[in-house]
């Protein structure tokens, strides 16, 4: 069930939230965060979290790119979700969107150049069991 925090965070005003963002961060050009790209509010099993078997990486949003994959899962999806959601007011308008973000890190969409690396790097040193049962 989604709770009340998250769902405070999804139904924020995120282009005005990303425009204070890059006019504090005085971030211009190619460096601007992309206001029209709704944020990963989190990527992953958030469900099946164990608390001490984990990690905590934090982001601003997605970094922007012009695959028709990318904005098919990462601007067309959210966005329909979330205007559905505002529409109506009925969560499970969102159902998609949370299963897309809960199902990240196993999807062809990820950022798998940024990921990969840094899972090789954590997944041995921090969750040996795990790298061993689903190292590629």
């Amino acid at each position: 069930m989604m709770s009340a925090e998250l769902l405070a965070v999804i139904d924020r005003d995120h282009p005005s939230d990303v425009a204070r963002l890059n006019a504090a961060l005085r971030l211009s050009g190619e460096a601007r965060l992309a206001e029209h790209v709704p944020p990963h509010t989190f990527v992953g099993d958030i469900e099946g979290v164990k608390p001490g078997d984990c990690v905590l990486f934090m982001g601003i949003n997605p970094k922007l790119n012009f695959d028709e994959d990318f904005r098919r899962v990462n601007i067309e999806l959210p966005s329909r979700c979330l205007s559905e959601f505002r529409r109506t007011g009925d969560r499970s308008a969102l159902d998609d969107w949370m299963a897309f973000q809960m199902g990240y890190f196993l999807r062809e969409e990820r950022n798998k150049r940024h990921f990969n690396k840094i899972g090789k790097w954590l997944g041995p040193r921090w969750f040996p069991g795990t790298w061993a049962e689903f190292e590629e």
